[in-house]
């Protein structure tokens, strides 16, 4: 069917060819006018077709499907336009040439739908990596159990991707380049978190080996000071008992001196008995300087001095058991 308006144009170029002098031919002057109309009736449903989609998509769309629906409709649309103006398409060589550009017009929505998802997801990402960002300038990630730390933060990071709106088609695309790029960060911190560790549990075994160390110094030391009391303590007991059996004798000798010289006094050997006198005199003596209990101190101060030059942990300890020992004489 010809409409008014193709049909007045073809009465018009008929015309005009007759006017200029020359034989119209029905067939030449119908397929310019169907040139002329197809070509102008494929313009009008594109521009149509990217008119509605224009007004109807606010992208980025949730899905590619939300996008091919509104392109369905504006191509049914594009396509009943570019019919109802259409010339003697009989190849329907113009509404394959449609199909093509509206094809590709979809295509380029959908490009462009792409590109902005992969904007809004980009800037969602980075909103939400900010505080990540800001611990890992801090260092507080390089710190034993840091890796954990970020995998946790890491976490929180995707959970709020999750349930951020509006994300469009390249969400997950995006998400896996995110994650991708932040590998080998993940890494380093795993890295880094185990080297921090070995170093915080060898640090924790030198410290342990070392108090050890210090323990058995210490019990080392204990042990000698007490091995040395012990010495003392037998040596000051032997040497009192070598004191009680010297003056035990002592005392006899004089008791039995005292009686000589008696006798002699009452025998008249007023010689002998001063000769004997002075012998008493020397046991007395004698025995005095058995009672005085310095030679013992003398002799546990000499072994406690021999002890301190190959026995480190009595250095310092010498005078308190020295004076222990003079307590007790006392």
């Amino acid at each position: 069917m010809v409409s008014p308006t193709v049909l007045a144009s073809l009465v018009e170029k008929y015309v005009a060819t007759i006017v200029k002098g020359e034989v119209p031919c029905v067939e030449s002057t119908v397929a310019a006018l169907a040139r002329t109309e197809n070509t102008a009736a494929v313009a009008a449903a594109v521009a149509e077709y990217q008119k509605g989609m224009e007004q109807d998509l606010v992208l980025p769309t949730d899905s590619r499907a939300t996008l091919v629906d509104v392109h369905r409709h504006w191509e049914r649309r594009a396509v009943t336009l570019f019919l109802s103006r259409a010339f003697a398409d009989n190849e329907r060589t113009y509404q394959c040439q449609l199909m093509r550009e509206l094809e590709a017009a979809k295509e380029e929505f959908c490009r462009r739908n792409e590109e902005a998802s992969e904007q809004r997801c980009q800037a969602v990402l980075q909103e939400l990596w900010q505080d990540v960002k800001h611990r890992l300038e801090c260092g507080d990630y390089a710190a034993p159990g840091g890796a954990q730390l970020f995998q946790n933060d890491l976490c929180c990071v995707l959970e709020g991707y999750q349930w951020w709106p509006e994300k469009g088609v390249k969400a997950d695309a995006v998400l896996e380049v995110f994650l991708r790029e932040r590998e080998p960060l993940a890494q380093a911190l795993h890295a880094v978190d185990a080297r921090l560790v070995l170093m915080e549990r060898q640090q924790e075994a030198a410290a342990a080996k070392e108090a050890a160390a210090r323990e058995a110094e210490a019990a080392c030391l204990k042990e000698q000071q007490y091995s040395l009391e012990e010495h003392c303590r037998q040596l000051e007991q032997q040497l009192l008992e070598e004191q009680r059996l010297r003056l035990k004798e002592q005392n006899r000798m004089l008791e039995h001196h005292l009686k000589e010289h008696q006798t002699l006094m009452e025998e008249g050997y007023k010689h002998d008995a001063e000769k004997m006198l002075l012998q008493v005199e020397r046991l007395r003596k004698e025995k005095r300087s058995t009672e005085n209990h310095a030679w013992i101190i003398s002799a546990v101060g000499l072994l406690v001095n021999v002890a301190s030059l190959f026995l480190p942990g009595v250095v310092g300890k010498a005078a308190g058991i020295v004076g222990n020992v003079i307590t007790r004489m006392l």
